[in-house]
């Protein structure tokens, strides 16, 4: 009789420790998770600006990660101007507009609005004296317009759909 109480004993004994190691598990994996979502979130900051979009701000270790490539603009003569080559993958469009990245400084990125008037191979050519940097964001660019306008999209509205 003692015996067959040891037994279950030992069984329940058992079974409550692999619940509690599964439950602590669990906690663990879904805490990792969290953690690993928060790093991605903080990969790009956003300043507000006075006037217009936002300063993001971005070193060069999240641009790493992310995938954001900044690459320095291509001058031409054109019509007797200075213009830049725009690649298409550069210029995102919002509101029927064309908009590019700049690089102010190693870390910091800005909107800028373009012409496409002037079609050029992949492309567009915009002059020189309207683009105010000398790099521009080639590759990720629709992650950033994202970024800069997530902060608008108001709190508790995205699963009350």
């Amino acid at each position: 009789m003692k015996l067959k109480r040891l037994h279950r004993l030992l069984l329940i004994t058992t079974a409550l420790v692999a619940v509690t190691s599964l439950m602590i598990w669990g906690y663990l994996s879904g805490r990792e998770e969290m953690l690993a979502e928060q790093e991605g979130e903080q990969l790009i900051r956003m300043t507000p600006r006075v006037v217009g979009g936002g300063v993001i701000t971005l070193d060069q270790n999240a641009r790493l990660r992310s995938g954001i490539i900044a690459a320095p603009l291509e001058s031409v003569s054109y019509r007797q101007k200075t213009m830049v080559v725009i690649p298409s993958s550069a210029v995102v469009w919002l509101n029927n507009k064309a908009w590019i990245y700049v690089q102010k400084d190693e870390d910091h990125f800005v909107r800028c609005a373009v012409a496409t008037e002037e079609p050029f191979k992949d492309g567009w050519l915009v002059e020189k004296n309207t683009i105010d940097g000398n790099k521009i964001i080639i590759s990720g660019a629709q992650l950033l317009l994202s970024e800069e306008f997530r902060s608008q999209i108001p709190v508790g509205e995205e699963g009350n759909k």
